[in-house]
């Protein structure tokens, strides 16, 4: 059985031992594992993928996800009766009695020991109900305080129906700085009474930012406080005048890059008294101060992108960059997560990447793209949501979700052999070789072996797995290189191919 760790460096570590590690009250109690070990884990980070504060009528957990490397672990902690709480850690349940607050507060501990614990996301979701909340966070942040430092957060994700401070309780204790936070998501809903972000955009995190989104039609941020920011998208409605202030304030930050914001129409009309010229050919407006040039669009949902004119590829990292597809998916997990399976997003998220390579199929609408593609990454985890409710959330009927599923599915399964045959080139493979490996993908496609894997690390590991059938070889190294995967993952997933060579070896 394959190793998972939750350990940088110690891939040796198995299951059972991480399940006794997330067990106990401290990081002192490490059971059987030896001193070294204990040595080599209290020495390194501890890194994990998100830890998720979530709450719904009936229901409050904590869920703690590590994706480094292979599968997702997902360890959820949650609240059963007003005695008993409930654990599980990777499918395996347990009960755990004791008031919520403070046995969820152990289980954080855990990880908040460790001064150099990273996180790649934080989420907040909803309101704990009956105070509940309020004292978690107050309680964490007082052990925060009392360790004396900070978490090293990537993405800070704020979903609210109607509390004003949007848990910032948690802000003072992220790390601020460019290699730290980078990126802060706000998701409210029509109760939320606060317009202005005024204690955010004082903190020190907010200032050293990079990108911003907010996705609520009343919540806006001074111009002055944006300046800073690389990206920033504002789902806000937006006049004329407001869009014109924006752009004359961007025309004084060195660090803008990109923005969205909704508009009530084309702000670019005979009113705008902002000098612009107007492309008919790309339907583009140009504005330029100096040796500063922006360009700017206006999209048919009513968006305006505005963005610095020249190449800006290089200033911005892919994961800085959330696109309105992955927005609008967000958005709608968050609306009926009660039926969603851990991981749903991330592989819904999957399928909506791959599609963005065919133009037939990037040309539907949002709502029906992502629709079907969560509805078949529910399909693959069991999940209990149906298509039903799925249909009810996005506004899309049954018929073309199941219409653009089936295409995507079709066009997904396609895309391993599309990448593999390219990788095949560019390592100089031979033609017999190709083939090879096409069978070995197939094969591996009907059984299902990649649904959950990105196309090049199902392809580095197909084409590994091909070498050690052929007499042409490459390292896993190099193949890793062509595809810029990872060598842990290409190898765990060319294990488990292996392990059922018998089926996908050509005869």
């Amino acid at each position: 059985m394959l190793s998972k760790s939750l350990f940088y460096g110690l891939p040796g570590i198995p299951r059972w031992k991480i399940v006794r590690l997330m067990d106990y009250e401290s990081k002192y109690q490490l059971g059987k594992c030896s001193k070294r070990t204990f040595s080599l884990i209290d020495s390194i980070i501890f890194p994990l993928d998100k830890i998720v504060f979530r709450s719904r009528p009936r229901s409050i957990e904590i869920e703690i996800v590590n994706n480094f490397g292979g599968l997702p672990i997902y360890c959820i902690f949650s609240k059963r009766d007003n005695e008993n709480c409930e654990r599980s850690i990777d499918g395996c349940k347990s009960i755990v009695r004791g008031d919520f607050v403070t046995t969820a507060l152990m289980e954080l501990m855990k990880i908040f020991c460790y001064k150099k614990s990273r996180t790649r996301g934080l989420n907040i979701e909803e309101t704990f109900k009956n105070n509940t909340r309020k004292k978690l966070i107050s309680r964490i942040t007082s052990v925060l305080s009392s360790l004396g430092h900070q978490l090293s957060v990537r993405s800070l994700q704020l979903f609210s129906l109607g509390n004003d401070d949007f848990s910032l309780g948690f802000l003072p204790f992220l790390k601020p700085g460019i290699e730290i936070l980078k990126t802060i998501l706000i998701f409210s809903g029509p109760r939320t009474e606060l317009h202005t972000l005024k204690d955010i955009v004082e903190s020190e995190q907010w200032k050293k930012v990079q990108s911003v989104y907010i996705c609520h039609e009343h919540l806006d941020v001074p111009v002055e406080n944006i300046k800073h920011l690389s990206y920033y998208h504002n789902e806000r409605l937006k006049t004329s005048l407001e869009i014109k202030t924006i752009i004359e304030n961007y025309f004084e930050s060195n660090s803008f890059v990109r923005a969205r914001f909704k508009c009530h129409e084309n702000p670019f009309n005979s009113d705008f008294d902002l000098p612009f010229h107007f492309n008919p050919s790309t339907q583009s407006y140009r504005f330029q101060k100096g040796e500063t040039t922006f360009s700017a669009k206006t999209t048919p949902d009513g968006f305006v992108c505005v963005r610095k004119h020249e190449n800006i590829n290089h200033l911005l990292t892919p994961h800085n960059i959330i696109s309105k597809s992955g927005l609008l998916l967000r958005r709608k997990c968050y609306a009926i997560w009660k039926k969603l399976p851990p991981g749903c997003e991330i592989y819904a998220w999957r399928y909506i990447n791959c599609i963005r390579e065919c133009e037939k199929l990037y040309k539907e609408n949002r709502e029906l793209k992502v629709a079907a593609c969560l509805f078949v990454a529910c399909q693959y985890l069991n999940s209990t949501n149906s298509i039903i409710d799925i249909s009810e959330v996005f506004g899309v009927s049954v018929e073309e979700i199941v219409r653009f599923a089936i295409l995507a599915v079709t066009w997904y399964n396609d895309g391993v052999a599309r990448t593999v045959a390219e990788i095949c080139g560019l390592l100089g493979l031979s033609e017999s070789f190709r083939e090879t490996a096409l069978g070995i993908a197939r094969k591996a496609v009907v059984k299902k072996m990649f649904l959950t894997r990105n196309q090049m690390n199902a392809a580095a590991a197909t084409i590994y797995m091909t070498t050690k059938v052929t007499s042409e070889k490459r390292t896993i190294i190099e193949i890793g290189e062509k595809t810029k995967t990872g060598v842990a993952s290409n190898l765990e997933l060319f294990e488990i191919m292996w392990a059922e060579k018998a089926e996908l070896l050509p005869e």
